[in-house]
Order: structure tokens, then sequence, then C-alpha cells
């Protein structure tokens, strides 16, 4: 009997198609194998250079090997299993997404792109496929930036958005910088390699195989670690898949949809300096209480995010010492602002900044106009996909679903989530993706949720795409960046 994750125990399985049914069994064999990673009552835990990170990735490394793909880890610690050799001159197809997770995130965001494109594979290769061209599945590190406040950390560092410099010398919650973490990595894969007995995403592999899915799961060194966006230039064209993150295909009745776009986004640090004093013996008109300036500055990011139609979130907040009887002497947070277009995200940007000069914020604390500070972070500008991938992709997955008894309608859609997929396109490579329909519509929780049957469909379309573009990149076809 196929294992199934918690997710899926307890839903009926009736709804998928024979000819499918295999590809979703291997599907959940895929998710069971991970499933106790980082799981707990609240959600999924996979943060950047964890515990949980290293048995993903030696899971990933394994995983791959046995399935005859070459795995290797570039400059900036994405993992890459090949299929073929690919180069420049011999460019082949990637797929893939991430493992990682938010705090307390949910089951689909990320695995659901990697773990579909390794079942993809396996049915294409139970028929006897085999790619015109080089093949590669991808892991991307660091996907959400839980840790490091910076997202797609892993993609936006090969391809030189993020420099390693600036890499190194982020800061986690705790104060740990990415150069510490980096280098504590290596200790930790060493400890969960020895642990792979106990862990059941590890147990099934053999000392060989956990051996060679070590060596390819050792992520660079501080001295080592580099941008090399010629790396991407040997795929000719990467799609990634995803969860839905939203509810337009419950109204599409759309399974699966293409994404014709990403909003543009960023994130902001707000620092603001207080004066810690006794919680007690300090009158309320005399604090210098920086919390209270941040509260005011929340609700202004709401008013002019209603005002401009942006999204605007604060949700990270560090209050410094942070000690229930302390009046606050810093109180920080991360502002992050999107929206349809580009315009309307500067436009939310500048109005805080204006009443920030105003004194809004600060008045709030004291009377120092040094108080309040506003630096960008991150900044990932509109994408829009390649034209030519989204064709393909619309036409490549509604012929795969033809045969089907009942007609799926393939739209094209956008997405307000920042993606790799987004950051491969806007730094010129030729990127599309594919989204599996989430039934509630919620994202970065446990709440989040794709059935079998979507799920199934989405490994189906991301083999029909795999062997319609491989197909197409060996007969001499390269997409246009648009």
């Amino acid at each position: 009997m196929t294992p199934l994750p918690t997710f899926w125990q307890h839903v009926p399985l009736d709804t998928i198609s024979d000819h499918l049914l295999t590809a979703f069994e291997n599907l959940a064999t895929l998710f069971w194998q991970i499933d106790d990673i980082g799981r707990s009552a609240q959600g999924y835990n996979r943060l950047a250079w964890t515990h949980e990170e290293a048995q993903l990735r030696l899971w990933f490394a394994a995983t791959m090997q046995r399935r005859g793909f070459q795995v290797e880890v570039d400059s900036a610690g994405n993992q890459w299993a090949w299929l073929g050799t690919p180069s420049q001159s011999n460019p082949g197809m990637s797929v893939g997404s991430h493992l990682d997770s938010v705090p307390n995130g949910g089951p689909f965001d990320g695995p659901l792109g990697v773990l579909s494109a390794i079942a993809a594979y396996d049915m294409l290769h139970a028929q006897g496929w085999q790619p015109e061209t080089p093949l590669g599945i991808a892991d991307f590190h660091d996907e959400e930036g839980a840790r490091f406040a910076i997202a797609c950390f892993g993609s936006r560092s090969l391809t030189g958005v993020l420099s390693p410099q600036d890499a190194l010398n982020r800061r986690d919650s705790s104060g740990i910088s990415y150069a510490q973490a980096l280098e504590a990595f290596h200790t930790i894969l060493t400890q969960t390699k020895g642990d792979a007995p106990a862990l059941r995403a590890l147990r099934g592999f053999d000392e060989h195989e956990l051996a060679l899915a070590y060596a390819s799961s050792n992520p660079p060194t501080t001295e080592s670690l580099a941008s090399n966006h010629a790396y991407m230039l040997r795929s000719a064209a990467h799609i990634e898949l995803h969860i839905e993150q939203g509810c337009a295909q419950n109204e599409q009745d759309a399974p699966v949809a293409v994404a014709d776009g990403i909003w543009p986004h960023g994130r902001w640090r707000v620092d603001i300096e207080g004066i810690a004093n006794h919680a007690g013996c300090s009158p309320i008109a005399m604090r210098h209480d920086p919390t209270l300036g941040l509260a005011h500055f929340i609700l202004a990011a709401r008013e002019e995010a209603e005002h401009h139609h942006s999204r605007t979130t604060v949700g990270r907040i560090q209050i410094t010492p942070n000690g229930p009887n302390v009046i606050p002497s810093h109180a920080t947070c991360w502002l992050d602002c999107r929206a349809c277009e580009e315009q309307q995200v500067l436009s939310t940007i500048k109005a805080l900044q204006r009443r920030a000069e105003y004194g809004e914020f600060e008045s709030q604390t004291s009377h120092s106009q040094y108080d309040f500070s506003m630096l960008r972070e991150s900044w990932t500008p509109g994408t829009i996909f390649s034209g030519e991938l989204q064709r393909l992709l619309v036409s490549t997955v509604g012929n795969a679903f033809k045969e089907l008894p009942a007609h799926i309608p393939i739209p094209v859609n956008g997405t307000a989530a920042g993606h790799d997929a987004g950051i491969l396109s806007e730094t010129g490579s030729s990127a599309g993706m594919l989204f599996v329909r989430n039934l509630t519509g919620a994202s970065h929780t446990p709440a989040e949720y794709a059935t079998p049957y979507d799920c199934t469909l989405g490994v189906a379309a991301y083999a029909a795409a795999m062997q319609a573009i491989t197909h197409d990149i060996a007969q001499g076809w390269k997409a246009q960046h648009e």
C-alpha cells in the first residue's frame, strides 16, 4: 500500500484516472519521505542552513543519484541534478523549485515543484522516454528568505542580484550572520549523515549512496561563495511548477494554469530608536518608546496601501531588549510592499518616507530627527515571462489534457508572489511557470491545500512540458527573452 503524507491520509483517491494512478502514488511516496522533516502541529519549519535543510539536501541528492542524475552544487549553494552534461553550446532544459519553507508554513509551497519534477521524469522514464537534451532538476536554496530576510536568496546569489559580500553579512533574528551559519552547516550536514538510519527521509539509502549524496550537498565555503550568472546559460529554458497562491483557479475551475508574470515587490527594513527604561518607574509623558512609532508606521503603511492600491505587510518585528517590564530602546520591522504596477509600489513607499520626513513616526518617540530610518533591502521588478514559452506551455498542456474525460481549461494568470523563475527571467534567462490549483487560496500557512487529483494533473503537465521543450531545444529552438 502506498504510504501517504499526513495531508492526504483522509481524502478520496477515486477521482484519479487509472493511467495517472501510478504517477500519484509516486508523488505521494516522495511527499511521505520528507513529510516529517520540520513538521509540527503549527506547520512546517525548514529554514536555511539548519538540520532540516541538511536532511532535505541529502535526500534530494540521494534520490536523484539513484535515478542516474549527476548532482552538483553551484557557487551560490543551489543543488542541481542533471541527466546529461549541459553547456552553453549544448544547453538543456531545467525544472524544479525549492524545498525550504516559511516559519509554520504549508507542505506544498516549494516541495510540490521539486517532487512533481521528479515524478514527471519517472512517469516519462517508465514509458521509455529519454530526453533529447540535458535535463536538470533544481532545488533552489532559501527561496522563502525566512531566516535572513531576503527572498529567493539562492537564485539572487547565483545571478549576481545579491553580491557574495552582502549575502555573507546578512544576519538572522538571533544575530547569526549568513557566513557563520554557512560555516556551521558543514558540521550539521556531517551530523545529519550520521543520523541517517534514524531519519525517515534517509534510512532507505545505503552508506555508499549517502557518501555520494553528502559530497553533492555540501554548500560553498565563505571563501568560495560567488555569483555565476553563466551557469544559467546552460539551460535554454527553466520551468517552475508551484502551488497557486490565491484562488483565481478555483473561480476558473482550472487544476493547472500558466503564469504570465509576477508583480513587482520589495522589502524595506524600518528602524526606530528609543530610550530603554523601567516599565513602572518611567512616567508615560517622559517615555521615549519606539514601539509607538512602529505602531503608527504600520497603520500608515495600511493607509497608503489602500490609497495607492498596493499591498503592504509587516510580518516580522524585533524589539530590543525584548523584556516584558522594559521600555524598548529599539524597534525594527520589515515592510513587504507589492502591487500590480511598479509605480503603485514606489508611490506607497514615497508616501511613507514623506510622512517620516514630516516627523510623524519620530514624534511618537522623542524629539530627535534621527530616530527613524527606512532602508530598502531587496527589490524585484515586475516580471513578464517569455510569451513564446507561455504559448508553448498552454498548447502543450492543453494537448496533454485532451485525453481526459472532462474539458480542462488552461488559463494564463499573473501572481503577486515572488519566485526563483522570476529572478531567472529578470536576469536574462528564459523562464516560465505552471500553477497547481490551491483549494483554500491560503498561502504561507498550513491551510494551503492541493488535492491529489490536481497535483497529479500537475505532474502530467510538467511531463508534457519536459517532453515538448527538450525536443524543441534539440531541434535548435531557443525561447526569446521578452
